[in-house]
């Protein structure tokens, strides 16, 4: 590093079976300051020290393997923070088996999984070429790259148009399996990143999606998982993600649940005093101490919000109507008390600042004995709070909440959660297992926030509170209970951790390891032929064209109807086996574009020399004024060449 050589411990810590290797380097061997207090804090310091930390996070891990002669075949990078990474895993090919960088950037590329986090700008960091020429001057020669094209890896275009270097598209250039955290952010991701694939439509963008999920046996309750384990058997434990293992929790009699449930209820509340009390009682009048033993109610409807203050997940939602807010914190008959908690970054002015507004909101109209905020929110608060609530709050403007994971375990243990469709709950909500906040739509900031707190206090009043005190029945609110059996049991195994472990290793690492030992066979002979053919067909994509595209059929499209395509495509040398030839077809929108487009694979029919004649059929799904068109597209038998390498052509 300029300061200079920076060294790490490593720690092993052993998580069951698997190992946990950490670095550290507050050592004595580094006698510098700002070395030594790398690893101290993840969001202190400067710039320098951030961009220090992702070196040690992805290029020092990437050497703490190799010195304990770990040898990965697949390496999964979380967020831009590690990617890095990338660039040491390419250097140590190189250097250990006499690759080009072409070669050993497509071989980690074939073997990397990248998943981005964030749909929100300032998440994704951005370091000014100045800067990374301080730290990356020396690792672009070695690497046998000129400025230009090592500054190329982090631009989503031109890096001479841009002002920086992003570690996100570093991320999703290096890997060639990208993920969002939800479908949504699925989509968002597609259009946010659209400008790394200029040539493509925004549905064909290669990022996918793997919804994030929680580790059901760590944030069930004791309480709830007796109860589980005396009608569920131990299945829910050991196979979660398998729906048949929630199937008997319509066998769970109401008033067993729902005792469970409020037992938790009742510890949150004491939890909660206790928590107050021990942050305060220092600076607490004898008044004031007497009145924490009066926060909060445990026979009154709970609702949670728990999360990290920043201005697009709008705290503030709840406090837009100070008066209608008050009329439901005292309603005479149907209360409700609110538990809040949370954190801004730290170096979030904003999210701060709106901490204090909530603060200053709840004291201003006395409130303080129904919504409580609790600091220094922790794992602890966490559980306690997840565990204790009848209602889990989520009001992010959509569609910046990417996944969202703290309403999942609240779910698991009883409670029903009330959230915009934004993250998890845009694929997870329907009307039998909780509560919505508008109906997916995205207004301009003021429309949206208005609309939503309307929508807010109309639920919470019409909907969940009469639901919630309705005991016609008996002591028992079974119009609630049963929807809490019916939330448990469609999204604990949706929403489980081990679906998402099970969908990571289908869909990218099981793909990516096997890559890997293609392309590593024979000494790389498949990384060197893979390079080889990317450099020759993306010199002679230059010379490929469509010629004649024939629809038959079109001018009278109704759903159902065949539609044929017929296309002559000049090859300008390439084989057949070198491309794909695709009909792309669906809905015409009010801009001209095929949209949704579907794309169905044509089959050669002849060769005329270097020209090939391909045919296809499809039929038609949807009504209106219908699209057809015909692209060609590089195809490499080991990888998913076509798309990632831009070789695309359109008829014209």
């Amino acid at each position: 590093l300029p300061l200079g050589r920076c060294y790490a411990h490593i720690w092993r810590l052993n998580v069951g079976r698997v190992p946990l290797y950490l670095l550290d380097t507050n050592i004595p061997e580094n006698t510098v300051s700002e070395l030594a207090n790398i690893t101290d804090r993840l969001y202190g310091g400067t710039i320098d020290t951030r961009v220090m930390q992702e070196m040690m996070l992805g290029i020092g891990g990437i050497r703490a393997l190799d010195a304990l002669g770990i040898e990965p075949s697949v390496c999964h990078i979380n967020e831009g923070h590690a990617a890095f990474s990338m660039l040491e895993r390419s250097r140590l090919l190189m250097e250990k088996s006499a690759l080009s960088f072409a070669e050993a950037w497509n071989l980690v590329r074939s073997a990397s999984v990248f998943t981005t986090h964030t749909p929100v700008p300032a998440g994704n960091e951005i370091f000014h070429h100045d800067t990374m020429a301080t730290y990356f001057t020396s690792l672009a020669a070695n690497l046998g790259l000129s400025w230009q094209e090592f500054l190329t890896l982090g631009a989503q275009t031109d890096p001479s148009l841009e002002d920086g270097f992003s570690m996100t598209v570093l991320g999703l250039k290096g890997a060639l399996v990208r993920n969002g955290v939800s479908k949504l952010h699925g989509d968002v991701a597609r259009t946010m990143w659209h400008a790394v694939w200029p040539g493509i439509d925004v549905s064909d963008v290669p990022i996918g999606a793997v919804t994030n999920g929680v580790h059901t046996a760590t944030w069930v309750a004791t309480e709830i998982a007796d109860v589980y384990d005396r009608y569920l058997g131990r299945e829910w434990r050991t196979t979660p993600e398998d729906p048949s293992a929630w199937e008997a929790i319509d066998a769970i009699p109401d008033f067993e649940l729902w005792r469970a449930h409020t037992r938790r209820r009742e510890r949150l509340v004491v939890g909660a005093r206790d928590h107050v009390l021990n942050k305060h009682s220092a600076s607490l009048t004898q008044e004031q101490l007497a009145g924490i033993h009066d926060l909060l109610d445990p026979d009154v409807l709970t609702i949670g919000f728990a999360r990290r203050f920043a201005s697009y997940k709008r705290a503030d939602l709840l406090f837009r109507d100070l008066d209608r807010l008050t009329s439901l914190v005292h309603h005479p008959d149907r209360p409700i008390q609110f538990v809040l908690a949370g954190k801004a970054h730290p170096r979030d002015i904003e999210g701060k600042e709106l901490i204090q507004r909530v603060l200053n909101h709840v004291k201003a109209n006395g409130l303080e004995q129904r919504i409580v905020f609790l600091e220094d929110y922790d794992m602890a608060v966490a559980r306690m709070m997840v565990r204790g609530c009848d209602v889990w709050l989520n009001t992010p403007r959509r569609p910046y909440e990417a996944s969202g994971t703290s309403g999942m375990k609240a779910v698991l243990n009883g409670a029903l959660h009330f959230s915009v469709l934004d993250g998890w709950w845009a694929e997870a909500y329907t009307p039998e297992v909780g509560f919505a906040i508008g109906r997916g739509e995205e207004l301009d900031s003021m429309q949206q926030d208005a609309a939503d707190s309307e929508t807010l206090y109309d639920t919470l009043e019409h909907v969940v509170a009469p639901m919630f005190y309705d005991r016609t029945r008996g002591r028992i609110p079974q119009r609630w209970v049963a929807m809490m059996k019916r939330s448990i049991k469609a999204l604990a195994p949706a929403f489980a951790a081990r679906r998402m472990v099970c969908d990571y290793a289908t869909q990218a690492y099981v793909p990516s390891m096997e890559r890997w030992l293609t392309l590593t066979a024979n000494n790389f002979a498949g990384a060197r032929q893979l390079t080889s053919w990317l450099a020759g067909t993306t010199s002679a994509f230059a010379n490929v064209a469509v010629r004649d595209v024939n629809v038959s059929g079109g001018l009278h499209a109704h759903v159902g109807k065949r539609i044929h395509v017929d296309a002559v495509v000049e090859l300008a040398g390439l084989s057949p086996a070198d491309v794909v030839v695709q009909a792309l077809h669906g809905s015409v929108d009010g801009r001209g574009h095929i949209s949704p487009a579907k794309a169905t694979e044509m089959q050669l029919q002849r060769m005329d020399g270097v020209t090939a004649h391909y045919a296809g059929d499809y039929v038609c799904t949807t009504g209106g004024l219908q699209g057809c068109t015909v692209r060609v597209m590089a195809r490499h038998g080991a990888v998913p060449a076509d798309i990632d390498n831009r070789m695309i052509v359109w008829a014209s």
